[in-house]
């Protein structure tokens, strides 16, 4: 995992980048505890809970009970990307939405911000299809749905989607674009929807 960001020791914990994702910052909340109760790999198959790393759980639970307040939680977020502008930025490496309020804050939040482009990972179809028939997503956020094997998906507004590759979905679109691995060498899933392809990931 990369290192914590000091940018506020007693706020919101935004990681500077890992392994996979490079330099691009990012969020996380626990795994399993914000997830969806009937995501098929919060049971079996979570790749988060292998870097539940003693400085990650510290950083992941402290953003889940800041969470609990989107409001507070969001002007935090606000207050460091003053002092800390970036260019890419990705939601929920691990955890998902915690809120359908902490989405809407979310999505108030990456309006404010056309400078950055940010990606958010999920499994809360409903939330997002929800707030999506009233809203229109800024063109600096790609929403991407996590599929999994067997997982009721309902994407009325075509985003795109991330799929979990491990022979057994069959829903899989044969041009969707293979994951290279590595994020900041790539960024292609932040512009999935402008080449209007899915992505696919082997399992892991």
């Amino acid at each position: 995992m990369g290192r914590f960001s000091s940018w506020n020791k007693n706020g919101v914990k935004i990681t500077s980048g890992n392994t996979k994702l490079g330099k691009i910052s990012n969020l996380s909340l626990l795994p399993c505890v914000t997830c969806a109760k009937d995501a098929p790999c919060r049971l079996s198959g979570c790749y988060a809970k292998k870097l539940l790393y003693p400085g990650a759980r510290k950083a992941w639970t402290n953003n889940t009970k800041l969470s609990k307040n989107p409001v507070k939680f969001f002007q935090n977020m606000r207050e460091q990307f003053t002092d800390r502008p970036v260019k890419w930025f990705r939601f929920f490496v691990a955890g998902d939405c915690p809120s359908y309020s902490f989405f809407c804050k979310m999505m108030e939040f990456v309006g404010e911000y056309p400078n950055t482009k940010f990606l958010i990972f999920t499994k809360r179809y409903g939330w997002s299809n929800q707030w999506l028939r009233n809203h229109i997503c800024p063109s600096n956020t790609t929403i991407l749905f996590s599929a999994w094997p067997g997982y009721k998906m309902n994407n009325p507004h075509k985003l795109p989607v991330a799929w979990m590759r491990d022979g057994r979905d069959k829903r899989i679109p044969s041009n969707a674009i293979e994951c290279p691995g590595n994020c900041e060498h790539c960024g292609m899933c932040w512009n999935l929807p402008k080449l209007g392809r899915d992505v696919v990931f082997n399992k892991h």
